[in-house]
């Protein structure tokens, strides 16, 4: 009889963690990426928000929102004359196939080496 309580517990306790896992990580992904958005907004084209929450629900389609925050990112790096490369096509490529994660450090990335030039 002990055996099978523990093993029950390990199988519900595994399912919990996996759920936090899950949870946890799509919670920061969603703030993450709307960090991204709204910084790449305040440095050139406004990225509406309506965009944003579709590509909540429609993981493919932050490709497009990548595009145009990595075009707003290599503009204003362009006017503070800060040398990067664009990176549009690729977050676009990336965004498309699900793998929002890369894009989203490197916009990250070129965010930061706007912020110590401003």
């Amino acid at each position: 009889f002990p055996e099978e309580d523990t093993r029950n517990v390990k199988d519900e306790s595994l399912i919990v963690n996996i759920a936090l896992w899950v949870l946890s990580g799509s919670i920061f992904g969603f703030i993450w990426n709307y960090g991204i958005t709204k910084d790449s907004s305040s440095v050139g084209k406004k990225i509406p928000l309506w965009q944003w929450i579709v590509s909540i629900f429609i993981p493919m389609f932050a490709g497009i929102i990548y595009f145009q925050a990595a075009q707003n990112i290599k503009n204003k790096c362009d006017e503070l004359s800060i040398k990067t490369k664009n990176y549009k096509v690729i977050s676009l490529i990336l965004g498309l196939i699900g793998l929002g994660l890369i894009p989203q450090i490197i916009l990250q990335y070129q965010l930061n080496k706007i912020a110590k030039y401003e």
